[in-house]
C-alpha cells in the first residue's frame, strides 16, 4: 500500500489537492467536535434540529437516490475519466491491483454517485480513502478476512472481549429484504459504549469497526458481481430501548472516531431505518447528526414504536426478527434475544459484572410490569426510574434515579428465588432493571426475565 500511496502523492495535481483535502478534513473534525460539545451542555433544540427531526419522523419513503443499477453513459465516461486522474500506476499495481472490489466500476460507480456525479469530488475521495486505508492498515484487515473463509467478523475468536462485553449490541448481518438490499440489523439500546471504555477495549473495537466494514465492502461487491447489479445495504436500527444516560461524552467522542470510516465506504447504505423513536430520540439525534453526511439523512426513515407496518412495506415477515415482532428466528442474532415457552428472555452474567436492561416510557400514566429470577446462589436486583426533565443534558452522567425496588435474589430460598413487580410511570422516562453480580470473585450467574408495558384497567388509567 505504501508504495501505491506514494505514488499518488508524487502526482503534482493529486498532492495538493490531497493536502488541500486533509486539512479541509482536519477543519471538519475540529467544528463536529466544537459542535459536539455545545449540544452536550444544552438540552434545547434549535428550531432547525427540530424541522430536520420532523422531517424524517413525517418521512413516508425514502430518496433512493442510490439506484441500483449499472453504469450509464454518462457514468462510464466519468469513471474512465476517475481513472485517468488516480492514475494506471496506483489502479494497475499493488495491493489495489490485487483487490478486485477496490479497483471495479462497481467502486468507481459508488464514488461517483456518492459525490453528486463529480469527477473532482468522487477522485479526492478516493485518494482519501487510500490514505486512510494506509494510515489503519486496512489491507491487514481485509486478509484477516481472507483468513477466515469471508466470514462475518462478529465471530472471530480475535474479537471474543467485544462479543463477550456487547454481543446483543453488534450490527448483524441479517436477511434481505423485498429489493434485494443485503439487511443488517442492531439493537442500539443494547450498545454498552461504556462497557467498551470501562474495559479498555476501544482499539480492539475500532479494529473491529475496520474489519466489518471491509467485510461489508467485499460482501457487496460481490453479490453486485453476482447480480450484475449495484447492491447496498438496509441497516436497521432499533433504538426502543436506547437510554438517555447510556452514552456519556467520552462516548460521543469515541464513537466520532468509529464513524470516521463510514465516508470511506460512500453508498454501500442505502437505506436505513430506525425504530422505536419515542421521546429521547430528538435528544439522541442531535448529538448524533453533526457525525452523519447530508447523502446518507437522505435515506433516513425515522418510525415510532409502532413500526412493523414500516418494516412490512419493505420486507417479508419471514425475514424480521421475531423479537421484533417477525418470524425469523434461526440467526445468531435471534439466539440472543430468544425468549422461553413463558415468553422469557435469559442472560448469563459474568463474574464482577452487571447486566441492565432499559425501558423506555413515552406517555405519563403507563404502567410496567415484570417479573424474574435466578438459576443458581445469589445475584442483586434494583429497579430504578429516572425521570426525563427539560433541563437535562444528554451526555451527562447519570444521577442516581428514584429507586422503585431493591433485593437479592437466591437461588437457595423459595422465597427469595424470584420477584415480580408493577410500577405506574407518572412522567415520561426511562425505568433501569439492573442484576449486579460485582460481588462475585469467581461464579457467573444465569438469569430469566420479563419486562414490559402492562395493559391497564380504567381504574388504573384513574
Amino acid at each position: 500500500m505504501e508504495h501505491s500511496f506514494h505514488r499518488v502523492c508524487e502526482s503534482g495535481h493529486t498532492r495538493d489537492s490531497s493536502t488541500e483535502t486533509n486539512f479541509s478534513a482536519a477543519r471538519s473534525i475540529h467544528r463536529t467536535m466544537a459542535s459536539l460539545t455545545e449540544k452536550l451542555s444544552t438540552s434545547k433544540q434549535t428550531k432547525e434540529e427540530k424541522e430536520e427531526w420532523n422531517k424524517l419522523r413525517s418521512k413516508k419513503s425514502y430518496s433512493d437516490i442510490f439506484v441500483k443499477t449499472n453504469a450509464t453513459e454518462e457514468e462510464v465516461k466519468k469513471i474512465a475519466q476517475m481513472r485517468e486522474r488516480i492514475g494506471s500506476d496506483v489502479l494497475e499495481n499493488p495491493p489495489l491491483s490485487l483487490q478486485e472490489e477496490n479497483v471495479s466500476d462497481d467502486k468507481m460507480i459508488r464514488f461517483l454517485r456518492g459525490y453528486k456525479n463529480s469527477v473532482d469530488e468522487a477522485v479526492e475521495a478516493f485518494n482519501r480513502m487510500l490514505a486512510y486505508r494506509k494510515e489503519n492498515n486496512i489491507d491487514r484487515n481485509r486478509q484477516m478476512i481472507i483468513d477466515h473463509d469471508y466470514e462475518c467478523p462478529n465471530g472471530y475468536p480475535k474479537y471474543k472481549p467485544i462479543r463477550e462485553a456487547i454481543a446483543r449490541g453488534m450490527r448483524e448481518c441479517y436477511s434481505f429484504d423485498k429489493f434485494g438490499n443485503l439487511v443488517t440489523v442492531t439493537s442500539v439500546g443494547d450498545l454498552d459504549m461504556k462497557k467498551v471504555l470501562r474495559l479498555q477495549l476501544q482499539e480492539l473495537y475500532l479494529d473491529y469497526i475496520h474489519t466489518l466494514d471491509e467485510w461489508y465492502n467485499i460482501k457487496l461487491y460481490r453479490l453486485s458481481k453476482e447480480r450484475n447489479a449495484c447492491v447496498g445495504r438496509h441497516d436497521i436500527i432499533n433504538v426502543t430501548t436506547f437510554g438517555y444516560f447510556q452514552f456519556d461524552r467520552p462516548c460521543y467522542k469515541f464513537l466520532q472516531e468509529v464513524f470516521d470510516g463510514n465516508q470511506h465506504y460512500p453508498e454501500s447504505c442505502v437505506r436505513i431505518t430506525s425504530l422505536g423513536n419515542g421521546w429521547l430520540a430528538m435528544m439522541a439525534w442531535r448529538i448524533m447528526s453533526p457525525f452523519i453526511p447530508a447523502r446518507t439523512k437522505e435515506k433516513l426513515r425515522a418510525v415510532g414504536t409502532d413500526f412493523m407496518p414500516v418494516l412490512l412495506e419493505s420486507m417479508e415477515i419471514d425475514q424480521i426478527p421475531a423479537y421484533w415482532g417477525g418470524l425469523k428466528n434461526d440467526t445468531a442474532f435471534d439466539k440472543l434475544f430468544a425468549k422461553d415457552e413463558h415468553g422469557s428472555t435469559t442472560a448469563n452474567i459474568g463474574r464482577r459484572d452487571c447486566h441492565s436492561v432499559k425501558l423506555n416510557v413515552n406517555n405519563a400514566g403507563s404502567k410496567v410490569e415484570w417479573f424474574t429470577s435466578i438459576k443458581y446462589y445469589t445475584i442483586n436486583f434494583e429497579v430504578t426510574f429516572e425521570e426525563f426533565t427539560d433541563n437535562m443534558t444528554l451526555g451527562e452522567t447519570a444521577q442516581a434515579g428514584k429507586v422503585i425496588t431493591t433485593c437479592t435474589l437466591n437461588a437457595d430460598n423459595a422465597q427469595e428465588k424470584e420477584t415480580k413487580g408493577t410500577f405506574i410511570c407518572e412522567k415520561a422516562g426511562t425505568i433501569v432493571f439492573k442484576w449486579d453480580n460485582t460481588h462475585s470473585m469467581f461464579r457467573s450467574k444465569d438469569i430469566t426475565y420479563r419486562i414490559g408495558l402492562a395493559r391497564q384497567s380504567e381504574a388504573d388509567r384513574k
